[in-house]
């Protein structure tokens, strides 16, 4: 948002706008370079004019096709922008709005959001859209609903909030089935609260965008954000986003509610203090658990995507970070026909070095391993912002091209093809000497077959904090040697995992225990020292215990 937010617009005035129609497992995965791994785009189209375009959502529709809302810029103003193509990329219609008339006076926008779209069980579209206008000297955000029926002709927009009371910024919308009403994340405050003190919330409406009921689920005196949004089994709803106790720190956050957004459960989740889930998506799993996605802030400018993986309490199971050296974001994740999660992770996001803002494609097995990636990628910028399953198995991803807010940047359309691979059977357990000495290199080795006869990379977990670089490529069912040395007396469980030139990874092999004590000639060294510090220790012994 370029202003700060001042007035709320009444809301019977807004429903008589005129908008008129224009067309507990943390893994961490730093990939290693493969020269094999293959991209899978079968096309990829970009759409917009001189300024900056970008999409934010897209969803598959009834006709094999695809819908899309972003922002579009003209003259350094941003406006909504709506849309809709064929099974190829080829635009069927598209809508955009840059003014609009309140009892006669007509008012320009000058900055606004549409961060996501739907299509709904009837056919027809829904959007949602927060806007920006300035109205008697005060900068106003209005926030609520756009629907379009199935050929994309306007058909009206709803307002969300209450005059004087409380303001909505939407940020997702699902139409739960059977229910003929429309679920709306996001967050707000009540016009009182302080400026920066936000809370997340859930909105309800009837299928015509009215009002039935509203939540807020506030947790500090800070931004506190929803933003993706799933229904639940037997009821209810899953709500994901940020929570915030300081301006600049922050939390995962989960809130299970029932039907009447009463809270069952809330969870927070931090990995490093500095974790915001500013994902689309979130899903309910196959045994009643939850996955959600964002980022989460490691070293300095360094960024990771984070999965958390949780039970039906929200109670943490797993958690998976993935990224390679700089800012790594995910913005947007699948949940596919096997019940598994593709991410959608930007690599390098706003980056000046190296790859920048290369789209990978992550697909995770419900333990957290990785089953394959695939990427978009080279010298140009592709930033993957929505993802969605396509009904051949494959995948459309929304973005942009260019550098963020440039002039350059187009919005952009990637169409993946299926791709599936089988990970690596899990290695055997690791064989070699189980009684070491500090110091000395040891050899072990393990083994792997993959079932597509993938070649494979071995890491091996030493069990002392030391870091181990991928081994390989070998071939399936060779056998991989390393070595290793401690340096420090101790008991340690020595294992290794695999994965193919995929990324497709293998569970951990069960570990091999070894010992290393302490050097006997440390022992003989110290009791040396102390029986010359202490000459007569050896004869008082002799006699307290009757020695000869």
């Amino acid at each position: 948002m370029k202003g700060k937010i001042i007035g709320i617009l009444v809301a019977t005035l807004l429903i008589a706008a005129a908008l008129p129609a224009v067309g507990t497992m943390n893994k961490i995965n730093n990939k290693a370079p493969s020269s094999t791994q293959n991209s899978g785009v079968e096309w990829s189209k970009t759409y917009g004019e001189d300024e900056y375009d970008v999409f934010y959502d897209v969803d598959v529709t009834n006709d094999g096709g695809y819908i899309m809302s972003g922002n579009h810029e003209e003259n350094g103003n941003y406006y909504p922008y709506i849309l809709k193509v064929d099974s190829v990329g080829n635009q069927d219609w598209n809508w955009t709005i840059r003014d609009f008339e309140i009892n006669g006076t007509l008012y320009d926008i000058f900055d606004n959001w549409a961060p996501a779209i739907m299509q709904s069980s009837d056919g027809g579209y829904v959007a949602c859209v927060y806007i920006m206008c300035d109205v008697e000297g005060e900068d106003v955000l209005i926030g609520g609903l756009v629907r379009f029926d199935e050929s994309g002709n306007f058909e009206w927009y709803s307002y969300i909030g209450e005059e004087g009371v409380w303001w909505f910024i939407p940020t997702e919308i699902i139409e739960p089935k059977d229910e003929d009403i429309y679920v709306i994340s996001g967050e707000g405050a009540y016009v009182d609260d302080p400026a920066n003190d936000w809370s997340a919330m859930l909105v309800i409406t009837d299928l015509s965008g009215g009002m039935i009921d509203h939540e807020f689920y506030d947790y500090g005196d800070y931004q506190d954000e929803g933003f993706a949004l799933c229904e639940a089994n037997g009821g209810g709803f899953l709500l994901t986003g940020t929570a915030r106790d300081t301006p600049s720190g922050g939390d995962y956050r989960m809130i299970k509610t029932d039907s009447n957004l009463g809270v069952d459960f809330s969870q927070t989740y931090s990995r490093t203090g500095t974790d915001v889930s500013y994902n689309h998506d979130c899903f309910q799993t196959a045994d009643g658990g939850f996955i959600m996605g964002g980022q989460s802030y490691a070293t300095g400018v360094s960024m990771d995507a984070w999965v958390v993986r949780t039970d039906s309490e929200c109670n943490m199971l797993w958690n998976r970070s993935y990224g390679e050296t700089y800012t790594d974001t995910c913005w947007s994740m699948a949940m596919t026909d096997d019940d598994k999660y593709v991410l959608c992770v930007t690599i390098n996001f706003n980056g000046y070095t190296g790859d920048k803002e290369d789209t990978h494609l992550v697909k995770l097995d419900d333990n957290g391993n990785i089953e394959w990636i695939q990427i978009n990628g080279g010298p140009e910028r592709e930033v993957g912002c929505s993802i969605k399953q396509t009904s051949d198995g494959g995948f459309i991803v929304a973005g942009r091209d260019g550098t963020s807010y440039s002039k350059d940047a187009d919005a952009l359309l990637v169409k993946f093809a299926p791709f599936d691979n089988e990970q690596p059977d899990k290695p055997d357990k690791p064989s070699g000497k189980k009684r070491v000495k500090v110091g000395t290199d040891y050899t072990y080795e393990s083994s792997t077959s993959d079932s597509d006869g993938d070649q494979v990379y071995y890491k091996w977990d030493w069990d002392d904090n030391t870091d181990c670089e991928w081994l390989g490529p070998f071939n399936s069912g060779d056998i991989c040697e390393a070595s290793h040395n401690w340096t420090e007396a101790g008991d340690y469980d020595i294992k290794v995992m695999t994965k193919d030139t995929n990324d497709g990874e293998s569970d951990w092999s069960d570990p091999l225990s070894i010992s290393a004590p302490r050097d006997r000639a440390i022992y003989n060294t110290l009791l040396l020292r102390f029986l010359e510090r202490f000459p007569n220790t050896l004869l008082l012994l002799k006699n307290i215990f009757g020695f000869q």
